[in-house]
Order: C-alpha cells, then sequence, then structure tokens
C-alpha cells in the first residue's frame, strides 16, 4: 500500500510539474532523480504496455537510480526496468556506463540528443536482441557504438543548407534526391536542400508561321 501511494504521488507531482519536450503525447508514469544534477521521467509506450525512459540533465550515467532514496522507493523504481523499451538522452549527458544500459534488460532503442557523449567502448554481450541508435552524424561515439553492436544507425540532425545546425555534419547527397521538374530544382532526400535548378523548358514548333517582314514566326 505504502508503495502504491508513493507511485500516485509522483504521478500527481509530474502532472504539475514542469513540462518536457520530450514524449509529450505520451502518458508521464514516474519521475526520479538520478543524481543532483541528472533527472529521470518515465513515460507508458504508445504502442504497448511497455515504457519509455527520458534522462535529461548534465554529466554521467551511471545509475539507474539515486542511491540517496529509501530502499521502499528503490524497490518500486526497479519493477520497471525489465518493461522499459527505449532510453532518450538529453544534450547534457556526458558518459553511460555499461553497467547502467545492462540494467535495462528489454531495450529496443536508443536515442541520443548531445553530440560529445561517451558510450561503452565494449558492447560484446550488451543486449540480448537488436537495438536501433540514434543520433547526430557527428557523435563519432554514438556511430561507433551501433557498429560495435551491429545495430542500425539513423540520424537525427537538423539541416540549414546541408548542414545540421546541432553537430555541423554537411549533408553527402547520398541518400538519393527527387527529379527536378521545369518549375523546382532537385532536393536532397536527406537535408531537403535543393542539390540542382531546374531543368530549361523543352519547345517543339506544331503548325507554325514563317516569319515575314511584319511579324515574327
Amino acid at each position: 500500500l505504502f508503495d502504491e501511494y508513493i507511485v500516485l504521488l509522483r504521478n500527481l507531482i509530474s502532472l504539475i510539474g514542469p513540462s518536457y519536450a520530450y514524449a509529450t503525447e505520451e502518458v508521464s508514469v514516474d519521475a526520479w532523480e538520478i543524481t543532483d544534477t541528472i533527472d529521470a521521467r518515465l513515460y507508458r509506450s504508445k504502442t504497448e504496455n511497455k515504457y519509455d525512459l527520458v534522462i535529461e540533465g548534465d554529466g554521467a550515467v551511471t545509475d539507474y537510480a539515486s542511491l540517496d532514496y529509501e530502499s521502499e522507493r528503490l524497490g518500486v523504481l526497479a519493477g520497471y526496468k525489465s518493461s522499459i523499451i527505449s532510453v532518450r538522452l538529453g544534450e547534457g549527458i556526458t558518459l553511460v556506463s555499461r553497467g547502467f544500459l545492462e540494467e535495462l534488460t528489454a531495450i529496443r532503442s536508443m536515442r541520443i540528443d548531445g553530440v560529445d557523449i561517451i558510450l561503452p567502448a565494449n558492447s560484446d554481450g550488451l543486449f540480448s536482441g537488436t537495438v536501433s541508435i540514434a543520433s547526430h552524424m557527428n557523435n563519432t561515439s554514438a556511430r561507433a557504438f551501433a557498429e560495435s553492436l551491429g545495430s542500425p544507425f539513423s540520424a537525427i540532425c537538423e539541416y540549414e543548407s546541408s548542414v545540421c545546425s546541432v553537430c555541423g555534419y554537411t549533408c553527402q547527397h547520398s541518400d538519393g534526391r527527387s527529379e527536378a521538374t521545369c518549375t523546382a530544382g532537385s532536393l536532397c532526400n536527406t537535408c531537403n536542400t535543393v542539390v540542382s535548378p531546374p531543368i530549361e523548358h523543352s519547345y517543339t514548333l506544331n503548325n507554325g508561321v514563317s516569319a515575314n517582314c511584319e511579324a515574327g514566326g
């Protein structure tokens, strides 16, 4: 009963507390502090009865929950671990330990918003299934982590004139482009930048009239 009361109280606090930019359409289930500078928030997944974990703040993530919590509270939080299927790390997170990731046994996807982050160099046996990694193209640690896992990597770059405004990566326009027409140029499928001008009109004379001394043809 005490544990249920704590969860209910946390839910009420999350409803009146500061709003997060992440997962605004999902239902906030719980929130807690990992450290004095890092907060965790749990959302119920929109697709199934699982959870999405969002971590924000500044610093390194080495624990799932702060060791300052009372044992009863830690027990409540521990109950969520095996049902967390996605993790999103905010821009201020600088490091994520292998020990932290090992605790999330059901994870399927990770989104890493920051560019300067250190991820585990040794990923052998870290996850039992495929975990999709999403981050910026210039986040070399995230890309190396995905490669070491043999996991798919997807870019979250925000392009302005072919350059990501967050990480500075310049799009290579290698993922194809739309066809140019006589009214619009060709657009890159990745950054949506015009990569070639509109094509010229092509005219064919049908039933033409020859020019004379008073009028053009």
